[in-house]
Formats: C-alpha cells, sequence, structure tokens
C-alpha cells in the first residue's frame, strides 16, 4: 500500500508541473498522443520519452495536451450532494474533468469525516487534473469547519481592534486550518466596505466601514492566508457592501458610476491587487451605469473592460455561486456559464446540482464549437487555472490526521488577544 501512495505521488508530482521532464509523463498519463484520457501507470513512461527535452513553458504544455471538453470542464467548480464521494461527483470528475469541488456545512460532520472525504475526493480524481478543493470561509457565520474546530470571530471584530498584525495571524490560521482538511481556498477574505448601515447581507463580514479600514485589514488577512499557501480570493467584486438586497435571492442594483465606484468600493480591490492576490470572486451585482443588462459576473464590460484591463488583475476570476438566484432566474446554467466565460471569468461555481454542473461544461465545449466562445478565451482561462494550480500546489497528496488540539490553541490565543485589543480600543473611544 506504501509503495502504491509513493508511485501516486511520483505520478501527481507531474500534473502539478514540477518539471518539464515530469510534464512529459503527465502528457502520456492524460493522453496527450491521442486528446483522450488514460489510466496509464508510471511504468509506461519509456526511457526514450522520459529523456527528450522541451523548451516549452509546462502549464503551456499541459494546456495543449487537452481535448476541449477537458478544458471545459476545467472551468467549472461542482457541489457535493451528501458527506461522502458518490457516483454523480465520480462522473464529474472523470469523465468531464471538473476543475473544482466546493464543500458545504451539509458535507461536513466532523473532523475525521471531512479529512475522509477530501482523501476520497483526492483518490477519485488520481488519474484526471488535480481538483482545486474549496470551501466558503470568512470567519464569523460564514465557516464550514465542524465542531471540534475553532472558529475565528466575525472581520468587523478584528477592524474593531485596529491591528493589522492581528489580521495578518488571523490570515495565517485560517490558512493552517484549510490545509489541515486539505482545502486550497476558502473563498476569503471579503473585500467588501459595510458602507451602508441597511446591509445584513454584508455587514459584520467586512473588515470595516471605510476603504481605509478594508485596505488594511482585508489585505493583511489575504497576506496571512497566501503565506500559508492558502488562494486567497477577494471578494464580491466590484463590491456589495452598499445594497440591500441579497443575490442569494434577488439581483442587488447598484446606481453608482464609474468614478463613485473607484472613489469607494474598487479601492480594497485595487489595493489587493498591488499585493498580488491570487483570485478575485465577481458578485451578481447589477451595476446599471456601466452595464445595465448584466449582473456583474456576466458582464463583460465588468470583468474584462473594468477588473482586468482598466485595473491590471491577471489572476483567477471566479464567479459567485451561479446557481443562486441573482442568476438562476434568468439563466440555465448552461446559458450563464457561457455569458461569465464570455464576460472574461475563468473558473465558475455551479454550487448546486450535478445536472447544473454537467450542463455548464457542455455548454461551453458547445459553444466553442459554434464559434459563441473563441477558443482563445477559453484557452487563456484554463491556462490560469492551471497556472494557479501549480503555484499553490493543488495536489491529490493523502492527508493525515491533523493536529486540531494545537491549531484550537493558537487560534483561542488569538481570539483573546482580538477582543482584548477590540474591547480596549471601544473603551478608548477608538
Amino acid at each position: 500500500m506504501k509503495n502504491n501512495q509513493n508511485i501516486k505521488n511520483a505520478v501527481y508530482c507531474g500534473i502539478i508541473f514540477l518539471s518539464a521532464l515530469i510534464v512529459l509523463s503527465v502528457c502520456l498519463l492524460c493522453g496527450c498522443a491521442s486528446g483522450e484520457n488514460t489510466t496509464a501507470t508510471a511504468e509506461a513512461v519509456t526511457e526514450e520519452t522520459a529523456t527528450q527535452p522541451t523548451t516549452e513553458e509546462p502549464c503551456r504544455l499541459l494546456l495543449d495536451s487537452m481535448t476541449l471538453e477537458q478544458k471545459a470542464g476545467q472551468t467549472v467548480v461542482c457541489g457535493l450532494e451528501g458527506t461522502e464521494t458518490d457516483d454523480g461527483l465520480k462522473s464529474l470528475i472523470q469523465d468531464k474533468n471538473i476543475g473544482g469541488v466546493i464543500l458545504f456545512s451539509k458535507n461536513i460532520e466532523s473532523a475525521e469525516q471531512l479529512c475522509q472525504l477530501t482523501n476520497s475526493i483526492k483518490e477519485i480524481s488520481y488519474y484526471n487534473y488535480p481538483p482545486l478543493i474549496a470551501a466558503d470561509y470568512e470567519g464569523g457565520r460564514v465557516t464550514r469547519f465542524p465542531e471540534e474546530i475553532a472558529d475565528m470571530p466575525d472581520a468587523y471584530t478584528f477592524s474593531l481592534a485596529q491591528d493589522n498584525e492581528l489580521c495578518f495571524e488571523e490570515g495565517e490560521l485560517m490558512g493552517e486550518q484549510l490545509n489541515a482538511f486539505g482545502i486550497s481556498t476558502g473563498f476569503s477574505p471579503v473585500f467588501d466596505i459595510w458602507s451602508n448601515p441597511d446591509n445584513t447581507v454584508i455587514a459584520d463580514r467586512a473588515y470595516g466601514t471605510t476603504a481605509e479600514q478594508v485596505d488594511q485589514y482585508a489585505v493583511s488577512v489575504m497576506k496571512g492566508l497566501q503565506s500559508k499557501g492558502v488562494i486567497a480570493v477577494g471578494k464580491h467584486f466590484p463590491g456589495h457592501g452598499d445594497t440591500s438586497e441579497d443575490s442569494h435571492y434577488s439581483l442587488p442594483v447598484i446606481n453608482k458610476s464609474l468614478e463613485e465606484l473607484e472613489s469607494l468600493e474598487l479601492l480594497p480591490f485595487s489595493e489587493a491587487i498591488k499585493n498580488n492576490v491570487a483570485g478575485i470572486m465577481v458578485g451578481h451585482l447589477l451595476c446599471s451605469q456601466i452595464d445595465s443588462e448584466n449582473p456583474a459576473s456576466l458582464s463583460k464590460a465588468i470583468v474584462t473592460d473594468l477588473l482586468k484591463n482598466k485595473m491590471g488583475f491577471g489572476g483567477v476570476v471566479f464567479t459567485d455561486d451561479l446557481t443562486m438566484e441573482a442568476v438562476a432566474g434568468m439563466y440555465s446554467s448552461g446559458e450563464a456559464s457561457v455569458k461569465a466565460i464570455n464576460a472574461g471569468c475563468d473558473m465558475l461555481l455551479v454550487c448546486h446540482g450535478y445536472d447544473n454542473a454537467e450542463n455548464a461544461v457542455d455548454s461551453i465545449a458547445n459553444a466553442v464549437k459554434s464559434g459563441e466562445i473563441a477558443e482563445e478565451r477559453l484557452d487563456d482561462a484554463v491556462y490560469k487555472i492551471l497556472r494557479m494550480k501549480r503555484d499553490w500546489n493543488v495536489n491529490v497528496d493523502a492527508l493525515s490526521r491533523p493536529d486540531i488540539e494545537r491549531i484550537n490553541q493558537s487560534v483561542n490565543e488569538l481570539i483573546e488577544k482580538i477582543n482584548s485589543k477590540a474591547q480596549s480600543k471601544l473603551n478608548a473611544g477608538g
């Protein structure tokens, strides 16, 4: 069993591009010659092919080895129905080459079960490109961890403490918690500004009520997360803080000009981009003065023209969940996915319903075949996804049980410090 695991780890090292030499092995495993995914073993790599030189960049080489259907699959992140992997998820990973799996509270019962679940996802992904395993984890009321895991206070409590170092430490410990369970991103931190006191959707999920606060504290958390090898994803671009509607149920409208957004909502995202945030999630928000027809997540004017071209973001652009009512009330998952790719989004969350995820993959592939999506646009998205997975070591290595007691102790010590600092600032009128 140990030898089998060693072989698997060696093969997977090729998939994550540790060297151009191993990438050639990956091409054989993934069917570079035929364009089909295979279950070839490491022993199938001949001495001749193993020593063949290459000057091509590893991610580009892997991209060129993928079929259209495999590329389409990489752009989609699906949800899981239960607490164990099942045939539906296995089919999406092995047949559709799904790019990621997001876990919710319904999927998690205990620390031991969560370890088993992530290991199982990795196990069924062995012969495919490694899926991004994700979960929403912001601290406060947005967490997916089981009861054994000490949760962080909400973001607003950290802003009250007015301490960048404590925010960085928060990011570090959140990163350790996510790493312990094989989760590559918590889709955090929130870069929204709680500028509208009537906004209960964001509220204490924000690191402040001003751009200056969010610039400092959310970016510090981001740096802490990324220092632990976790993919930080800032959300919800271009800013969900001055809304009263919840995009889970309806489409919020932001009636502000670009100049107004640039003077407030966009400032924290600009700061995050300057500090090399790995990902940005675009929200389902209708910016009526910029694009009166499409939510930001489906808007080329917002994603490509503003976020990528004007603000210079070159990382992976995620959509919020396309099965949320703000989008699902207007489009099928397939239609929304095609619009999102054309808008400039790279990785699409389709969190509920295996049929929705499958429809998204098939619709993207068919849209490329029909010319509705330029294959160059899909290639650009997939290339960024592959680069992200390589740079942040997304892998299929099996997990051992984490040292929960040690992590919890560190988190509880931080909670004491942050609550004490926040209280002293409040007492001092700060």
